[in-house]
């Protein structure tokens, strides 16, 4: 990977930690999840997910595991035709670091496209087989209550 696809990476992820902060404060802080570290977690971490560590103990812990992406292209179609495309291997990578009980979370960003959450739990967006693809904005429009009590569950075994 380039140096500029890194940069590029890093700028995304701390701009989808600061949106992500925004929501599960309910505007009140930026500063609520930030980036994991490459090779350990700093000692002010609450609680791990993912690509995303929360470092703010004053909220709920997160049930959610984060995996964000920003790449150049893919294809959201491919989980409809079965390909085993970029965001499908995501997905499945996502899958996998997800413990159970968790909420497996993928945040994909396409150059001059949207970004795209693709989550098990219903989010408003559009159902396919155990999988909900959404827009962010419509990711972001479930409470987060609604996800610390329970109401949208977390990953099982088989998910």
């Amino acid at each position: 990977m380039g140096r500029r696809s890194k940069e590029k990476g890093a700028r995304f992820e701390r701009k989808i930690c600061r949106v992500l902060s925004l929501w599960w404060s309910g505007g009140k802080t930026d500063r609520v999840f930030w980036r994991s570290p490459t090779f350990k977690q700093p000692s002010g971490a609450v609680h791990q997910c993912g690509d995303v560590i929360q470092i703010d103990a004053n909220y709920p812990p997160c049930p959610c595991v984060f995996e964000l992406k920003h790449h150049k292209n893919f294809r959201v179609e491919d989980f409809l035709t079965g390909k085993k495309g970029e965001i499908v291997s995501w997905w499945e990578q996502t899958l996998r670091e997800c413990p159970e009980g968790r909420i497996p979370v993928l945040i994909a960003h396409r150059d001059r496209g949207p970004t795209i959450v693709v989550t098990t739990f219903d989010c408003g967006g559009f159902r396919w087989g155990n999988v909900c693809i959404s827009t962010l904005e419509r990711f972001l429009e479930v409470s987060p209550a609604e996800l610390t009590s329970g109401v949208h569950g977390g990953r099982s075994e088989g998910s």
